[in-house]
Protein backbone atom coordinates (compact mmCIF):
# COMPACT_ATOMS: atom_id res chain seq x y z
CA UNK A 1 0.00 0.00 0.00
CA UNK A 2 1.33 3.37 -0.94
CA UNK A 3 -0.83 6.45 0.24
CA UNK A 4 -3.69 4.53 0.36
CA UNK A 5 -3.51 2.88 -3.20
CA UNK A 6 -2.94 -0.73 -3.45
CA UNK A 7 -0.06 -1.44 -5.88
CA UNK A 8 0.57 -4.97 -7.64
CA UNK A 9 3.93 -6.21 -8.44
CA UNK A 10 3.44 -8.74 -11.01
CA UNK A 11 6.93 -10.23 -11.80
CA UNK A 12 8.66 -12.63 -9.84
CA UNK A 13 10.58 -11.13 -7.08
CA UNK A 14 13.78 -13.09 -5.51
CA UNK A 15 14.18 -13.11 -1.79
CA UNK A 16 17.87 -13.82 -1.33
CA UNK A 17 19.03 -14.42 2.23
CA UNK A 18 22.37 -16.01 3.18
CA UNK A 19 21.60 -19.90 3.99
CA UNK A 20 24.45 -20.19 6.67
CA UNK A 21 23.44 -16.44 9.13
CA UNK A 22 19.91 -15.60 8.27
CA UNK A 23 20.99 -12.46 10.45
CA UNK A 24 23.30 -11.01 7.84
CA UNK A 25 21.17 -8.73 5.28
CA UNK A 26 19.22 -10.11 2.35
CA UNK A 27 18.75 -9.44 -0.97
CA UNK A 28 15.12 -8.51 -2.86
CA UNK A 29 14.70 -8.22 -5.99
CA UNK A 30 12.48 -8.25 -8.98
CA UNK A 31 13.40 -10.34 -12.06
CA UNK A 32 13.98 -8.00 -15.24
CA UNK A 33 11.97 -4.75 -14.09
CA UNK A 34 13.63 -3.85 -11.57
CA UNK A 35 10.55 -2.51 -9.70
CA UNK A 36 12.04 -3.97 -6.39
CA UNK A 37 15.49 -3.57 -5.46
CA UNK A 38 15.85 -3.30 -1.06
CA UNK A 39 18.21 -4.76 1.07
CA UNK A 40 16.42 -6.16 4.43
CA UNK A 41 18.78 -6.29 6.96
CA UNK A 42 17.33 -8.22 10.44
CA UNK A 43 17.34 -7.31 13.87
CA UNK A 44 15.96 -10.64 15.11
CA UNK A 45 15.05 -13.91 14.46
CA UNK A 46 12.89 -16.93 15.42
CA UNK A 47 13.81 -20.14 13.78
CA UNK A 48 12.30 -23.34 14.14
CA UNK A 49 13.78 -26.56 12.81
CA UNK A 50 11.41 -29.96 12.83
CA UNK A 51 13.81 -32.50 11.42
CA UNK A 52 11.77 -35.49 10.96
CA UNK A 53 12.52 -38.53 9.22
CA UNK A 54 9.45 -38.65 6.57
CA UNK A 55 8.78 -34.72 6.84
CA UNK A 56 10.93 -31.51 7.91
CA UNK A 57 10.44 -27.81 8.25
CA UNK A 58 13.13 -24.91 8.53
CA UNK A 59 11.63 -21.58 9.48
CA UNK A 60 13.41 -18.56 9.75
CA UNK A 61 11.07 -15.30 10.59
CA UNK A 62 12.75 -11.70 10.79
CA UNK A 63 12.58 -8.27 11.73
CA UNK A 64 14.36 -5.85 10.15
CA UNK A 65 14.64 -2.78 8.32
CA UNK A 66 14.43 -2.29 4.96
CA UNK A 67 16.29 0.28 2.27
CA UNK A 68 16.18 0.66 -1.18
CA UNK A 69 13.83 1.81 -3.50
CA UNK A 70 10.28 0.79 -5.62
CA UNK A 71 8.55 1.83 -8.45
CA UNK A 72 4.74 2.13 -8.36
CA UNK A 73 2.31 1.26 -10.94
CA UNK A 74 2.82 4.85 -11.98
CA UNK A 75 6.59 4.56 -12.48
CA UNK A 76 7.25 7.14 -9.58
CA UNK A 77 10.42 5.78 -7.36
CA UNK A 78 10.18 5.67 -4.04
CA UNK A 79 12.70 5.42 -1.76
CA UNK A 80 13.05 3.38 1.61
CA UNK A 81 15.32 3.97 4.59
CA UNK A 82 14.68 2.06 7.50
CA UNK A 83 11.11 0.87 7.16
CA UNK A 84 10.40 -1.72 9.80
CA UNK A 85 8.96 -4.85 8.77
CA UNK A 86 9.06 -8.49 8.49
CA UNK A 87 10.73 -11.20 5.63
CA UNK A 88 10.79 -15.03 6.39
CA UNK A 89 12.59 -18.35 4.95
CA UNK A 90 10.48 -21.43 4.87
CA UNK A 91 11.70 -24.92 3.79
CA UNK A 92 9.38 -27.67 3.85
CA UNK A 93 9.34 -31.53 3.06
CA UNK A 94 6.36 -33.85 3.37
Amino acid sequence: MIDGRLEKISDDVDFEPDPRSFMRPWRIRTRGSGRVDLTFTPMRERAVKLPLILASADLHQCVGSFSGTLIDDSGARLALDGMLGLAESFRGRW
